[in-house]
C-alpha cells in the first residue's frame, strides 16, 4: 500500500529536530529539551487509492443505478475491505437490497481504477478471509446455484461452482445435486461446499450509508489507523485481541472505529454473528484500555451515526443507544450517515497483526 503522511507532520518533525539542535548549542547548563511526539491525524495520511474511490462513489451516487429510500438500509451503501491481501481495500458497491442486486468490487493497479467483477445477491456476499474465497450464491424459485471464487491478479477465477434444487422437491421435480456441472450424491455435494463453508466468513457489501460524511469517513478514516496509533497503543490493542482469542469464540471479529472523534480509535470487537451475540467496545485513556461496556443481543454488531457520534444496536425491544461525548440522548434523531462496526477483522493472530502494522 502507498502510505505518504501528509506533509504538516514531516515538517512538525523537521521543525522539531531543528529547533533542539539549536538548544544544544547553548550552555550546558542550559535546560534540556525534549520533542514532543508529533500527532499524525486519520484525515492526514494519504493513499492513492482515496481520490479514485471518491470519484467512483460520486459517479455511482449521479448514475440511474444509485437508490436512496426512506429507509437509508435499504438503500445504496458500499464497503472498504482489503479481499486480495496486497494491503489495499477494494471497494465494494452496494446498488441496493432486492434479490437479484449484486455487488460491484473494484480495485486499484497501476495507479488506475480496475473493475473486478459483480458477486453476491442482495446486495452483499461472503467472504472467507482465511484463504481469501468468495462465495458468489443466488436462490430461485426451488433451487440454489453459486460459485467459490479466487482472485487472481486483479480478476476473479471460479474455484468450484454447485447447483441443487432441493427445494423444489414437494413440486415433484428430480432431486439433483451438481458439484462443477456433474452429478453428485448429497454427501459429496455437502463434503465439496464444506471445505470452503467450514471457515468463518464476513459479510461484504453493506456498512457504509452513501452520505458525504459516510464517504470521508471511509476514505479518510477508517484505513488510516494504523499510521495513527502509537506503538504503545497498538500494543494494548493487540494484547487484548490475543487475550480474547483464548476465549473460544468461534465466529469471533473486531474493528477500530472512533466513536468520540477524538482521532484515536475505539476497540470493538464481535463474538459472533448469531442472535444473542455481543460487542465489547474498549478505549484507550491517559495510556491504559479500558472496556467501556458490552452491547448484549446485537447480533455482533453495532451501528455508529458519524454526524451525532451515538452508536447503537437493535434487539427485539427496540434500538438502544449511546454515546461517549456530550449527547441528549432522549432527543437524539439518527442521521443517515451509518457505519455498521465490529466485524472487519476475523478475530485470528495473521488479521491482529495486519490490522495493526
Amino acid at each position: 500500500m502507498n502510505l505518504i503522511k501528509h506533509m504538516t507532520a514531516a515538517l512538525a518533525i523537521i521543525t522539531a529536530a531543528s529547533f533542539v539542535g539549536c538548544e544544544s548549542k547553548k550552555a550546558s547548563n542550559a535546560p534540556e529539551l525534549v520533542s514532543e511526539a508529533v500527532t499524525i491525524l486519520p484525515q492526514n495520511i494519504v493513499f492513492d487509492w482515496q481520490p479514485l474511490y471518491e470519484a467512483k462513489l460520486n459517479e455511482f451516487k449521479k448514475s440511474d443505478k444509485f437508490s436512496q429510500t426512506s429507509n437509508s438500509y435499504g438503500s445504496s451503501m458500499f464497503d472498504l475491505l482489503d479481499l486480495t491481501n496486497d494491503g489495499t481495500p477494494e471497494l465494494i458497491i452496494s446498488p441496493d437490497t432486492d434479490s437479484a442486486s449484486a455487488c460491484e468490487i473494484y480495485t486499484v493497479s497501476d495507479g488506475s481504477l480496475l473493475f473486478i467483477g459483480e458477486v453476491g445477491s442482495s446486495g452483499s456476499f461472503s467472504f472467507f478471509p482465511l484463504n481469501r474465497i468468495i462465495q458468489d450464491e443466488h436462490k430461485g424459485q426451488g433451487f440454489v446455484i453459486g460459485d467459490f471464487l479466487s482472485f487472481s491478479d486483479t480478476s476473479l477465477d471460479i474455484v468450484l461452482s454447485y447447483y441443487n434444487n432441493a427445494d423444489s422437491l414437494l413440486s415433484g421435480a428430480s432431486l439433483t445435486y451438481e458439484i462443477n456441472k456433474e452429478d453428485v450424491s448429497l454427501a459429496e455435494y455437502d463434503a465439496a461446499l464444506e471445505k470452503y463453508t467450514s471457515a468463518p466468513s464476513l459479510t461484504i457489501g453493506r456498512k457504509y450509508t452513501f452520505t458525504d460524511a459516510s464517504i470521508n469517513y471511509a476514505l479518510h478514516f477508517s484505513e488510516s489507523w494504523g499510521g495513527v496509533l502509537t506503538d504503545k497503543q497498538k500494543s494494548l490493542f493487540r494484547n487484548k485481541l490475543s487475550e480474547l482469542i483464548n476465549q473460544g469464540y468461534d465466529e469471533a471479529a473486531f474493528e477500530l472505529c472512533d466513536l468520540n472523534a477524538d482521532n484515536t480509535p475505539e476497540l470493538i470487537v464481535s463474538t459472533g454473528t448469531y442472535k444473542a451475540a455481543v460487542c465489547m467496545i474498549y478505549t484507550i485513556e491517559n495510556g491504559t484500555l479500558s472496556e467501556l461496556g458490552t452491547q448484549l443481543d446485537s447480533s455482533g454488531r453495532i451501528c455508529f451515526d458519524i454526524e451525532n457520534k451515538v452508536y447503537f444496536y437493535a434487539d427485539i425491544s427496540g434500538n438502544h443507544y449511546s454515546s461517549l461525548i456530550d449527547t441528549d440522548l432522549d432527543a437524539y434523531q439518527e442521521s443517515e450517515s451509518i457505519v455498521e462496526c465490529g466485524r472487519k477483522y476475523l478475530l485470528k493472530d495473521e488479521f491482529i497483526i495486519s490490522a495493526f502494522q
